[in-house]
């Protein structure tokens, strides 16, 4: 049954956040949904559709990646 065991960094257990982390992430979502929701309130026929969902992909990937910094402050040190 070993060799069902990851053997990847990436699965280890990761430490706790602490409450500054926890908000900082929680506020990254927050306007991460509000952007979303201006977007969506932009859905009509009005704005080029194709722009929209780019927009909305890389405000998704930006508050992913913000989250992970907020998570792993000390992995680049």
């Amino acid at each position: 049954m070993d060799r069902l065991k990851p053997n990847n960094k990436r699965y280890e257990e990761k430490p706790l956040l602490t409450a500054r982390q926890k908000n900082s992430i929680t506020r990254l979502r927050e306007i991460s949904r509000q952007f979303v929701e201006q977007l969506d309130r932009l859905g009509s026929d009005d704005v080029d559709q194709f722009w929209l969902e780019i927009a909305r992909t890389d405000i998704q990937t930006a508050c992913n990646a913000a989250c992970r910094a907020v998570e792993n402050p000390d992995k680049n040190r």
